[in-house]
């Protein structure tokens, strides 16, 4: 034996047998598709492909339109002209923003809401505004105090409220804050007039007009009230002008008589009467 070979009966390892290979176990079930689920795998494939393919704008074309809402003075003809660009467009792609712009850049609308309905609809929801007040001739004002333009001639019934056309807002809460009080009282607003300095006209609709200054109009309006049931009521057929704004009283100016042979303005009915309050 040579001295570098070892010699393995006297190594105290055994040799381990070779380790035997498992074999997989045997399915219990073997389960195979049967031709018609490959076939109709195979047509969903190549149709979602040649739809992959079309361009999107022809996805689901929108087939119709639906208005929703209470047409009053919207026009429904101008509305639907509108709207006629937007069938053909894809369900996915049509241009909703666009739409919701375009819709409330018309006159009297004021908010429009557009939903899609599976799988070739539009609903376009209309809302109208609701005029209160007129500021002009050529514009309105909303119960949302919003100027927006329309015919304001149409609208006579209206009370014609007007100030500075960025503080429309503060122009109808100051109205409908007075509001109650002066119709207590048996007067209804038909104008308010506030000029850039703070200075109030109200003409009510009997013709009688009220002027009140810019400092203390709060104060101005109790007094008017406290002393109209007795002092004005009475006389308020004659009666042209009530002015506030003395810091003691008021002043009255009497309407010129209905007299048409007489050229000359009766002096009594023409001045005007101080009284402290």
């Amino acid at each position: 034996m040579l001295p570098w070979k070892r010699d393995k009966r006297k190594s105290g390892k055994r040799s381990r047998p070779q380790a035997m290979r498992k074999q997989p176990a045997a399915p219990l079930f073997e389960w195979r598709p049967p031709a018609w689920l490959s076939v109709s795998l195979g047509m969903m494939l190549l149709l979602a492909t040649i739809v992959w393919y079309l361009p999107k704008e022809q996805w689901l074309p929108i087939d119709s339109i639906r208005l929703v809402g209470r047409f009053e003075h919207v026009d429904q003809e101008k509305l639907q002209r509108l709207l006629e660009p937007y069938l053909g467009q894809g369900f996915f792609t049509v241009d909703i923003k666009g739409l919701r712009q375009k819709t409330e850049g018309m006159p009297w609308v004021r908010e429009s809401r557009v939903r899609r309905i599976w799988p070739n609809r539009l609903q376009l929801q209309v809302i109208e505004r609701m005029a209160v007040a007129r500021f002009d001739d050529r514009h309105l004002i909303d119960r949302n105090g919003e100027l927006f333009p329309a015919d304001a001639r149409e609208f006579g019934e209206l009370p014609l409220i007007r100030g500075y056309a960025k503080l429309t807002r503060q122009l109808l809460e100051k109205y409908v804050n007075l509001k109650p009080r002066f119709k207590q009282a048996g007067l209804k607003i038909a104008e308010w007039l506030e000029d850039d300095k703070g200075s109030l006209r109200l003409r009510f609709d009997n013709g009688m007009e009220l002027r009140i200054g810019s400092r203390g109009r709060k104060q101005k309006i109790d007094q008017f009230l406290a002393v109209y049931p007795q002092y004005i009521a009475p006389q308020q057929d004659r009666i042209a002008v009530i002015d506030f704004r003395y810091s003691n009283g008021f002043a009255v100016a009497w309407k010129q008589p209905k007299n048409r042979d007489s050229k000359e303005p009766n002096a009594r009915n023409n001045r005007r009467d101080h009284r402290n309050v």
